[in-house]
């Protein structure tokens, strides 16, 4: 491609010393303005004044090298306006002063205005130069000509009219106002050569073309600018000058020549400025710089923008905002252009300082963007992450290096290519040639390999993201068309492919040898519109990177197609999900190997693969997790030497194995054949190494071997014999420790009492809710509140209650038992979830009225957040939880600060929708602190289904503590710590300690018989079913489990209750989707008042020193809710103990945040 390029020839550009055009400041005849000389200072007094606003009116208004115009006010004088009436451009090359008041100053010259080398500002407010025709206040328009209505004039200046096609702004100057000041220059071309700076403020260039209103902000402000059509009647008075009549004639510097057809163009180039309106030029430098404190803004808008040898910054603690072009993809009120030309010398930059994030950068063209110089948005040296950059030709993109948005202390940013269709591949260096860079290049958008390698190598994520269709190309897609062999800095370098329509991958992506992993997204269909398919021809190998893939096809191709290709991770996850309007949405015709990260694959229709092989040599195999609407087949085979078979899918681990879940759509009719793969099965064995399914076995229903299940539409016996059953379960009829005849009766009485909940109101509303807050702030000294967090469906419009809230709660924790009694289909949606739903949120408090907040939000944008914040902190040696934790910190928690500050709330509890419940909220970031070190927290299924009756634990409330630290299955590790655990909860508190073969269910009962505890301690692993609730068991001594029937029968609820659970050392508080609270939340349904479970396993030595300083944090006087007790007992492992600083630390949240309170956290 050849691109142009403007050469440096407009810097050269400048006055002459003395200027003919330059003339004296002389008052309109008639106006009120008055003018006294003295020597070369031009003294401006009098006006008109309207409220705060004071009114000048000029026949002339230059100023000469040396001169002054001092503009005199009083102190209450807000704004400064003056008008020039004359016809005339002002040619100023002097100072313009403001005394005697902090104003804020305007210049309106409709014919044009020429800012001179010497031109300088020294004005206490901010600084505006147009060459509109009028400025508009809420009650009225102060004209450039004719008669005004001054007594409407009052308030701030809101908008900028031109009538017709703007005069010119030129500017050699150096123009500086102070600190949080703005700076603008408005007109139908605005040229910069000299200098622009407004530490920590902004910088607004705007050149308008045509008849247009220009609205913008107060100060600082710059997003809120906006252009309009001027529909106004009124004709212009006076007739601006174009660029040539401008200078021609005027004693211009030849650094601008006019040629004999009237074109302007550069000395020593054949660029050609376009004369028409709307032209933005900046050369020079620009500036917002704020190195101790926030960086300002910088605006640059046009139809036609070209940068030349440019230095435009907005460095600070962090950095700023600099848009050019545009807002981001185009959004947002400001006006995007349609052609952006950045040379080679130009630098754009928004850096943090000293330990300041990095800023925003938005380079926007809905045409054409060749963007050839050096952007930045870096984080800064001492701390702070990178910042985001956006380089965008819709039609037409040429990018000639990548930005800088590293950090070195934290990080690194995001940079966002977005043109409506785009090939990358081995282009090579950019040719770049002079010509007219104004002119749709028609060349499509390209992005060299070389290029995207680069920024991969400096980490951070890089985003590929299609729109809509262009008009050069098919709609929407993303091409990969060289091999992309990477090298990242870490393994949490991110590239995204998101295509509008498709993506096809034609060549491998694989790592360098010196390569952390890259993290991989290829997201077709991007806008969901039915259409754009995911192809891949080569193989990718991410390393220690994951692998998410998306896709749809409106035809029968797949939506995900991989042909004669294999994916591979080092532990990486892969996740795939693909739908069709054929039968098959997945198809991967080569092997699918993760080397320890779990395999998802997820379709309404139909899946094909060649094999699925989660297994690792070294360590824990991940889990595989298939779900099929129709049939799933996987056509071949691999060698699992361990076993010495061949599987077709496998997860088999050295250390530890995982678990399998196939997912099939033969609901009942259709069986799946293991051994037969011809129409739905598997051409080979389903292994984890503990449980396999060897050929030929035929099963037409559900069927479960341990941890590998095979699950369809309809429950059966297998055909090919009974499975197996557990050594000894709590359930087993044949046990003599098992449940007797009458005392399964009860249970299951009992079972339905707890699930219709008649120890509690079925339908929970506001007032009732907070009948609940004002009793437990009166018992304990707490100001409570309870936050509904959750999702509505885009176009439904429903006002949000805690019976609407709740009944829906109540429909979701009865799907996982039996349904004894319907929910009211009144207060109910019934609505399946959609990636599109909106966020609500619903707080209510002891007093006042609820408060609900819906966000601009998507389930989608929440539940991937709340994924990267699961996955951020599940790495104790990295930081890459913060961003997330703050960022849904904004969205849960920031917009109901106002609220919960003004009530003094200290305890919060979440009731979370679907995809919330999995989130470790005791995480979430402010910004400068976790949400523990000012609320104490919880979570509930439901208000409705929690026993809400407050009982003090006391530092004498008994305890019952059990747990093992031995297990004769080899796939569950010991737990060397337990014994300590429980010794020291006995030490503090009393009580039994039952280790080992002393934990079992007989001595368990026997205790309960007449219980003489309030809490029970389990410290061992535990297994909860995700199709099954009542399938999920705590893990006794020997062969023994602890089941949830076996749980409810020992009637938690019945008096005295059992206030808390404990269940420590084991993952027990999340489950899949449908049961997201897991085993905690289930043990809450059967009746345990509080359950104190984790998200995922810690280490036991973790575990036993937060259990230990819960327990002591109990006993406290001033400590009257479980819930405060586990805040603090957190806090105490973020600050690690100041006698002990070279212990072990344990301050990251991988240790503390996985610890939740289910159920009453009071």
């Amino acid at each position: 491609m050849m691109h142009p390029l403007f050469t440096c020839g407009l810097c050269g550009f400048s006055l002459m010393a003395a200027p003919v055009f330059a003339q004296s400041i002389t008052p309109s005849h008639g106006s009120n303005t008055v003018i006294q000389y003295q020597g070369q200072t031009y003294q401006i007094q009098g006006g008109t004044q309207a409220g705060t606003n004071l009114f000048h009116s000029f026949q002339q208004f230059s100023l000469s090298a040396g001169e002054i115009a001092q503009f005199l006010t009083q102190p209450e004088i807000v704004n400064i306006l003056g008008r020039v009436t004359g016809g005339d451009p002002s040619v100023i090359n002097g100072l313009i002063q403001v005394s005697g008041s902090q104003a804020n100053l305007y210049l309106m010259n409709p014919a044009g205005i020429i800012f001179g080398p010497g031109a300088r500002l020294d004005v206490p407010g901010s600084f505006t130069a147009t060459t509109g025709d009028r400025i508009g206040f809420s009650g009225g328009w102060f004209n450039a000509t004719g008669p005004n209505d001054y007594p409407s004039l009052t308030g701030n200046p809101q908008l900028f009219s031109f009538l017709d096609q703007g005069g010119v702004i030129l500017n050699q100057g150096d123009l500086a106002v102070n600190s949080g000041a703005s700076l603008n220059l408005i007109g139908g071309q605005v040229l910069n050569t000299g200098r622009l700076t407004a530490p920590g403020g902004t910088v607004l260039i705007t050149a308008v073309e045509g008849s247009q209103r220009v609205r913008v902000g107060q100060p600082g402000h710059l997003l809120s600018l906006e252009i309009e059509p001027d529909r106004s009647a009124v004709d212009r008075p006076l007739k601006m000058q174009d660029l040539p009549q401008l200078l021609t004639g005027k004693g211009i510097d030849p650094g601008l020549s006019v040629t004999a057809t009237g074109a302007v163009t550069l000395e020593n180039s054949t660029l050609a400025i376009p004369t028409q309106g709307g032209t933005a030029i900046a050369s020079g430098t620009i500036s917002t710089d704020n190195f101790n404190d926030p960086a300002g803004n910088i605006g640059i808008f046009g139809a036609q923008i070209a940068l030349v040898d440019a230095q435009i910054t907005a460095n600070g603690s962090p950095g700023g905002t600099i848009l050019i072009g545009g807002e981001e993809q185009g959004r947002g009120p400001v006006p995007n252009a349609t052609h952006l030309f950045i040379d080679p010398e130009t630098q754009i930059k928004a850096d943090g300082v000293g330990d300041g994030d990095g800023g925003r950068v938005i380079l926007f063209a809905s045409d054409t963007a060749q963007i050839f110089g050096q952007v930045s948005a870096k984080g800064g040296e001492a701390g702070g992450n990178g910042g985001f950059v956006e380089t965008s030709g819709l039609q037409n993109l040429a990018i000639a290096r990548n930005p800088n948005i590293t950090a070195p202390q934290g990080q690194a940013g995001t940079w966002l290519i977005d043109p409506n269709n785009i090939e990358i591949g081995n282009f090579g260096s950019e040719n770049i040639s002079v010509s007219n860079p104004f002119v749709s290049a028609n060349d499509g958008a390209e992005l060299d390999i070389a290029i995207l390698l680069n920024a991969l190598l400096s980490g951070g994520t890089v985003i590929v993201e299609t729109g809509t269709e262009g008009t050069n190309s098919e709609a929407g897609n993303i091409t990969l068309l060289a091999s992309l062999e990477y090298q990242t800095p870490n393994n949490d370098t991110t590239l995204i492919l998101r295509a509008h329509n498709s993506i096809f991958i034609n060549a491998p992506i694989y790592s360098a040898s010196t390569s952390q992993g890259l993290n991989l997204i290829l997201m077709a269909d991007s806008d969901q519109n039915g259409m754009g398919l995911v192809e891949i021809t080569n193989f990718i190998n991410t390393d220690q990177g994951f692998i998410q893939i998306s896709g749809t096809s409106n035809n029968n191709l797949p939506g995900v197609f991989l042909t004669d290709a294999s994916l591979n991770t080092l532990g990486g996850n892969i996740e795939i999900s693909g739908s069709s309007a054929g039968d098959v949405g997945i198809f991967l015709d080569g092997p699918i190997t993760s080397n320890g990260g779990n395999i998802t694959l997820n379709s309404p229709q139909g899946i094909t693969v060649t094999s699925l092989n989660s297994g690792d040599l070294d360590g824990v195999a991940g889990d595989i997790t298939v779900t099929a609407g129709g049939f799933f087949r996987a056509t071949e085979d691999f060698y699992e030497p361990s076993l010495d078979l061949y599987a077709s899918v496998g997860a088999v681990g050295f250390t530890g194995n995982g678990a399998i879940t196939i997912t099939h759509g033969g609901n009942g009719d259709t069986p799946f054949i293991v051994g037969d793969a011809s129409i739905n099965g598997t051409v080979s064995a389903i292994t984890n190494g503990d449980y396999t399914i060897e050929p030929t076995q035929s099963f037409i229903g559900n069927y479960t071997l341990g941890n590998v299940q095979i699950r369809t539409g309809t429950a059966a016996t297998p055909i090919g014999g009974e499975p197996p059953q557990p050594a000894c379960s709590l359930d087993c009829p044949e046990s003599s420790e098992g449940l007797a005849p009458s005392e399964v009766n009860e249970l299951r009485t009992d079972t339905d009492r707890l699930i219709t909940a008649e120890s509690a109101p079925l339908v929970m509303n506001e007032n009732l809710a907070q009948t609940i807050l004002q009793n437990i702030a009166q018992a304990t000294g707490v100001r409570p509140a309870i936050l509904y967090a959750g999702f509505v469906p885009a176009g439904v419009m429903m006002p949000p209650t805690v019976e609407r809230w709740e009944a829906n709660l109540a429909a979701a924790v009865r799907s996982q038992f039996d349904p004894i009694q319907a929910v009211p289909t009144d207060t109910t949606l019934n609505l399946e979830p959609q990636g599109s739903d909106r966020l609500q949120l619903l707080l209510i408090t002891a007093n006042g009225e609820p408060t609900v907040q819906t966000l601009p939000i998507t389930r989608r944008e929440v539940e991937g957040m709340v994924g990267r914040l699961r996955r951020g902190v599940s790495n104790s040696r990295s930081q890459g939880y913060l961003a997330p934790a703050q960022q849904l910190y904004q969205w849960l928690i920031a917009p109901l600060e106002a609220t919960l500050t003004e009530q003094e709330i200290n305890n919060l509890v979440l009731i979370g929708d679907q995809g919330l419940r999995s989130l470790p909220l005791a995480a979430l970031h402010d910004g400068n602190n976790f949400i523990i070190e000012r609320y104490s927290i919880g979570q509930m299924p439901s208000l409705a289904l929690t026993n809400f009756d407050y009982q003090p634990i006391t530092a004498t409330s008994p305890v019952l503590a059990m747990g093992a630290s031995e297990f004769s299955a080899p796939n569950l590790e010991p737990l060397p710590a337990v014994p300590t655990e429980l010794a020291k909860i006995t030490q503090q508190r009393g009580g039994h300690i039952y280790l080992n073969q002393n934990f079992t269910w007989r001595n368990l009962k026997a205790r309960n018989q007449n219980r003489q505890f309030q809490i029970l301690h389990l410290a061992t692993h535990a297994f909860f079913d995700p199709n099954v609730a009542d399938n999920a068991y705590i893990q006794l001594w020997g062969d023994e489990i602890l089941t949830l029937p076996s749980l409810r029968a020992l009637k938690p609820y019945q008096a005295p209750e059992l206030e808390l659970l404990i269940l420590s050392a084991c993952t027990t508080a999340i489950g899949n989707p449908e049961a997201e609270l897991g085993f905690a939340g289930a043990a809450v349904q059967a009746g345990v008042k509080s359950v104190l479970a984790s998200l995922w396993q810690v280490s036991d030595v973790g575990t036993a020193i937060l259990m230990d300083g819960f327990y002591q944090q109990l006993a406290q006087a001033d400590v009257t809710i479980k819930a405060e007790a586990l805040r603090r007992a957190q806090l105490a492992l973020i600050t690690p103990a100041e006698d002990n600083p070279d212990g072990p630390n344990f301050s990251h949240p991988f240790y503390w945040s996985a610890f939740n309170l289910i159920g009453s956290p009071w």
